[in-house]
């Protein structure tokens, strides 16, 4: 079989521009993350990097493309201040589970020794390369695993986040005093009006209408009080009202609501893909504090899950430090790492030293605990997915 031809795609235009072609890739490796797709990077980039270092590197056979990441040139922070470049996927720090599409796992080990070759030889500016959110079960990971005692780079690996999930055919297994707590909740959201709960595909009708009923909710919620929510003023709502006019058409954002005598008082939305349902943001108002609003939507939306066709309720990325209360189901639990493989200069070798060796054993002797990954302000049970 021939070897693949590495070429990268560059621009500020270059996901939408190149949108078909990366979509046919996409579905031809098994559509791996919803988070991949043209529509959310082409979205990202007019809103959130409207002037970003993006772009395209592709491994072509025969001029079809098999393999290929979204790339994009930010920066991490090294201490509390200083800031240092590095290349990472696009779509930061939005996104939550990230792979390497291509065609076959033979594919996927040439095109990511490629990848680091014109790293190292092209991107001098740039400390690192980092590949945040991979799944351990997943073919990127392993075989950055497997090149990491083969090849003459060493990848540095990370747990990230755990992402528990519910398999809507069991139902999921809540302990009996969750359950209690459940029962003692309903009980006192319906001693205080008449509730109403829906999951529902929102239509594009309805779309506009819908974005300024969640806005008011989450501006007035915990979030909207600290400013951390996805619809803050500012590029995030740019990006996500956008995004919303884009995928509700095609039905691929799914909505859980609860109204309270006719009012919106909480709510949680996710994205569809492949059979799950990616939880993504909720928010209540404060006074839906008293009863648990988000325990309850959760377990509507895993009650009724299967009447819109899904199969998981997947967590999509969950805080280390704080467990996602997706886990309360007892389902199964996908752990997801970063992956950093360093430049070949000085500055690069003095950051890894720094992170990997100087920061941990400083922490260790101070007595502190490994910080949780920064991440975006989410949920407070943690979910949410961190930064890039």
């Amino acid at each position: 079989m021939p070897r693949l031809r590495f070429r990268v795609l560059e621009g500020r235009e270059v996901f939408r521009e190149h949108a078909a072609p990366w979509m046919d890739l996409l579905r031809r490796s098994g559509e791996p993350s919803f988070f991949l797709r043209g529509d959310w990077l082409a979205t990202w980039a007019a809103t959130c990097a409207p002037n970003g270092r993006h772009c395209l590197a592709i491994g072509e056979r025969d001029g079809r493309w098999v393999a290929g990441a979204p790339l994009t040139i930010g920066t991490a922070l090294l201490g509390r201040k200083r800031m240092v470049e590095q290349l990472a996927f696009a779509g930061g720090p939005w996104f939550d589970r990230m792979e390497v599409p291509a065609e076959t796992p033979e594919d996927l080990a040439e095109f990511l020794g490629l990848l680091v070759d014109w790293f190292h030889a092209d991107h001098r500016s740039c400390q690192a390369l980092s590949l945040r959110e991979l799944p351990t079960e997943d073919k990127t990971y392993r075989i950055l695993a497997r090149m990491e005692a083969e090849a003459d780079f060493k990848p540095h690996f990370e747990l990230v986040s755990r992402a528990p999930m519910v398999v809507l055919d069991s139902g999921g297994r809540l302990s009996d005093r969750y359950a209690r707590k459940l029962r003692a909740s309903r009980r006192r959201l319906e001693g205080l009006g008449r509730p109403e709960f829906r999951f529902f595909l929102p239509s594009a009708e309805d779309c506009d209408r819908i974005l300024a009923e969640i806005k008011e909710v989450e501006d007035r919620s915990w979030k909207g009080a600290q400013q951390v929510g996805v619809f803050r003023d500012g590029a995030p709502y740019r990006f996500f009202s956008a995004l919303w006019r884009r995928l509700v058409p095609l039905g691929d954002i799914a909505l859980a609501t609860l109204r309270l005598d006719g009012r919106l008082v909480a709510y949680h939305w996710g994205f569809r893909h492949r059979g799950r349902f990616l939880a993504y943001n909720l928010a209540q108002l404060p006074e839906a504090d008293e009863y648990t609003a988000g325990l309850l939507l959760l377990d509507h939306i895993v009650c009724h899950g299967r009447d819109l066709g899904f199969d998981i309720v997947d967590a999509s990325r969950g805080s280390l430090d704080t467990p996602n209360f997706i886990g309360a189901y007892h389902g199964p639990v996908r752990e997801h790492m970063a992956a950093t493989i360093y430049g070949r200069g000085l500055r690069a070798s003095v950051l890894s030293l720094m992170r990997h060796t100087v920061f941990p054993t400083a922490r260790r002797l101070l007595g502190r605990e490994q910080p949780a990954p920064r991440r975006r302000p989410e949920e407070p049970d943690g979910q949410g997915p961190g930064e890039a």
